[in-house]
């Protein structure tokens, strides 16, 4: 046994009181004779040692009183319930949770959020020793290890909440690594968190994780769990709206083009409830709706506009709520939009000028007079409505000038190239140009791999045999027409996002009809060692056969990007221009040749982002960007990433909203000017775990479940010290007082026979 506070114990010598008080007043024995003596004798003799025994038990009591009482102001603990190795100073790992869903509001406007930061700032001011670290779940491998109470306090309310989708557990994976298992004295991680239930759903293989995690790291290693608002762990989870943008594929848009937000407005309440939703474009309002929600409901929105300017636009939908989480009521969208794109075509032959639209024989044009009916399919006044204005030329003409102000170049089945057109060609490209090269009949594969493969990489691959599929049906009986139908390969599709088109959804909604096209012919696109050893960007499938060879690939070479296709645009070929399918796969094919911003800039919070700079850039320079927020004041929020790195992979971890994104110091990252940051979806479901779920979480994670600070720092002692058993002495003390105050009042009766 110990005692908290030893010097206390010296009011035990309060108990000499009461004995000194009795010795001196004793009185000494007088005999005093008078004359109804004899009537005495009567009583029994016992009954004066009664009355002595009374006495001497009175006074026992008076003297265990004050010891007693000295006792329990000393706060005595028994040692043999305190866990062994807790002799040291101690370090407590602060977990923060700090998702989108500790801004949630009580009645009192305060978000759990900072009581979360009180409760840890309580849980540090009693226990000012103690080595502190502070977590959270959105940069948790990046703990702050801080030297003092001040700096712990300022690291702690610089905390804000972000609607990212990491997890809590991570978090807690990474505080428990950060612990030092050869450290003496109390060892915790503490968790403080609203137990959100999209957080802290049971994730049996990450319980047992990080239960053997803690087995591994030690015995004396304590997980703690703190609930950040212990008062009431249902408060306001159902009085929330939210709005989220859809996730969809990054496409091109061109200006004239019907472009559609479509946010998705939930009610996350039990009751029905109105909003009102503003749809925003570059910061002016263009419409606004009121909408009817019933209990539990979500509906889709669809508003439509045009952008008349080729820049980057952000458009912001916003809802009018008063709930309990208004951090999820606007959603935010960035969209590129192109002027029509300028597309050279060249062929072994010359391509009619005339207005392929207005030959009613279409199967008769030629393989060029296809594609150009494809990518400028309307003629007159619609004109303006085609997302590529079209030029031709026969390819022993093609030179530096007529590159000259073109976005891409179409090579349909070209023969070999004169040396000054090649030269051209391949600056055309590393300048930023977009080439596709389509197989045909009239295709010299083998220069083509002898010069942009063998000697400079500018194709993706190899051009290979020319196949062959064209049986005559027709003359087969039916069960073998069945069978050579089915032993021709199919055309499949391995990613449409890949594309990255207007017309995704189309190709997708198509897929079937490129499976059922007939092929003939084609060429065979083959792998090449040397250019897979050279080249320093990956090759990207953008076409494959059933069978399971490529068909069609891209890859970036300089500055711009090169597709090679091994269909044909002729009959003779396949059916292909007669499907369809292809106009709208035939101009996302080109599309993805032009060089345009492929990064991503329509995020989820926590979501990763490539960033990169040419080969060319001093890459021991640090990359300095900064993220100002459009519509909070252009509020800065700065990323500077370590140097020598061309391509760097980070977790944007911003609030949700549209930044403009400004480049210090020289950087040339390749990162859009815009970049738009929504909260994921999960983090508007409010709803938490109760204190029974939260308690089968900690028996899972073998941690301990704490309601209250107070209640914590109670078990931190009973960890440290031991059992304390004070009140075991004040329930004495009053019984010892209870028994005076009886045997005095007999004695002083007399009764005591």
């Amino acid at each position: 046994m110990n005692f908290l506070n030893t010097i206390l114990l010296g009011g035990a010598s309060a108990a000499l009181i009461p004995l000194v008080i009795h010795l001196l007043s004793r009185a000494r024995p007088k005999t005093v004779q008078w004359g109804a003596m004899h009537l005495l004798a009567l009583q029994p003799a016992l009954s004066s040692r009664r009355v002595q025994w009374d006495s001497w038990l009175l006074l026992l009591l008076r003297i265990l009183i004050p010891i007693v009482f000295a006792i329990a102001l000393a706060r005595p603990v028994l040692t043999r319930f305190r866990v062994p190795g807790y002799s040291g100073q101690d370090s407590i790992q602060f977990v923060i949770d700090n998702s989108l869903s500790m801004l949630c509001t009580n009645d009192s406007d305060t978000t759990v959020l900072e009581q979360a930061k009180k409760t840890a700032s309580n849980i540090v001011t009693a226990q000012p020793s103690a080595t502190l670290a502070l977590h959270t779940t959105q940069t948790a491998d990046n703990a702050s290890s801080v030297a003092n109470q001040q700096s712990f306090a300022e690291s702690l309310n610089g905390i804000q909440a972000f609607g990212s989708q990491r997890s809590v557990l991570a978090a807690v994976e990474s505080a428990i690594r950060t612990q030092d298992p050869s450290e003496a004295g109390m060892r915790q991680v503490v968790v403080i968190s609203d137990f959100q239930a999209a957080d802290w759903s049971p994730l049996a293989a990450a319980y047992d994780s990080l239960r053997s995690l803690l087995q591994e790291r030690s015995s004396s290693l304590q997980l703690l769990l703190l609930r950040a608002d212990p008062q009431d762990n249902t408060v306001n989870t159902r009085r929330n709206v939210s709005i989220h943008m859809p996730p969809r594929p990054q496409s091109a848009v061109f200006i004239h083009d019907i472009y559609h937000a479509q946010p998705i407005v939930r009610n996350h309440s039990t009751s029905a409830t109105t909003v009102y939703v503003t749809f925003s474009v570059d910061g002016d309002a263009v419409e606004s709706r009121t909408v009817d929600l019933a209990a539990g409901s979500a509906q889709q929105l669809d508003f439509a506009c045009t952008f008349a300017d080729p820049a980057w636009h952000h458009i912001v939908c916003s809802l009018m709520h008063n709930d309990a989480l208004s951090a999820d009521n606007q959603a935010s969208e960035i969209v590129q939009v192109f002027e029509p794109l300028r597309v050279l075509i060249s062929s072994a032959g010359t391509i009619t000028q005339t207005n392929p639209a207005q030959n009613p024989e279409a199967q008769s044009l030629a393989e060029a007079q296809y594609l150009q009916l494809a990518l400028a399919p309307y003629v007159g006044r619609d004109a303006f409505r085609n997302h590529f204005r079209v030029n031709a030329i026969v390819a022993k003409h093609l030179d530096i000038r007529s590159l000259q102000q073109q976005d891409a170049l179409v090579l349909v089945a070209a023969p070999a190239l004169s040396s000054a057109a090649a030269s051209a060609i391949e600056a055309f490209v590393t300048d930023g140009g977009g080439l596709v090269v389509f197989s045909g009949p009239d295709l010299d594969a083998t220069w083509y791999n002898d010069n942009w493969v063998n000697n400079n990489n500018l194709l993706p691959l190899r051009f290979g045999n020319v196949r062959r599929q064209d049986i005559d049906t027709s003359q087969l009986s039916e069960s073998n027409r069945d069978l050579a139908t089915a032993a021709a390969p199919t055309i499949l599709m391995p990613s449409v996002s890949e594309l990255r088109s207007p017309f995704q959804q189309e190709i997708a909604s198509l897929e079937r009809d490129l499976g059922a096209v007939h092929l003939k012919r084609w060429t065979d696109l083959v792998s090449s060692l040397a250019s897979e050893s050279s080249t320093g960007s990956p090759v990207r499938e953008l076409l494959r056969l059933s069978s399971g060879e490529t068909l069609a690939a891209m890859h970036r070479a300089g500055k711009g990007n090169v597709v090679q296709c091994g269909l044909g645009l002729s009959e003779e070929w396949s059916d292909w221009p007669l499907t369809p399918v292809f106009l709208p796969l035939v101009q996302s094919i080109v599309l993805s040749a032009v060089r345009w911003h492929s990064d991503a800039y329509n995020v989820i919070c926590g979501e990763t982002i490539r960033i990169s700079r040419p080969v060319s850039v001093d890459q021991s320079l640090p990359l300095n960007l900064v993220f100002n927020q459009i519509g909070a004041g252009d509020k800065a929020h700065t990323l500077l990433l370590d140097s020598g790195q061309s391509s760097s992979i980070v977790p944007l971890t911003l609030p949700g909203g549209v930044y403009k994104v400004t480049q210090l110091d020289s950087s040339h990252a390749s990162i859009p000017p815009l970049l738009a940051v929504s909260n994921d979806p999960a983090e508007s479901e409010l709803s938490r775990l109760n204190d029974s779920q939260v308690e089968s979480v900690a028996e899972q994670l073998n941690a301990t479940f704490v309601r209250s600070v107070d209640e914590l720092l109670t078990w931190q002692l009973l960890q440290r010290e031991g059992k304390e058993i004070w009140p075991a002495c004040v329930v004495a003390l009053l019984g010892l007082l209870f028994a005076e105050m009886l045997l005095a009042g007999r004695i002083d009766r007399g009764d005591s026979g």
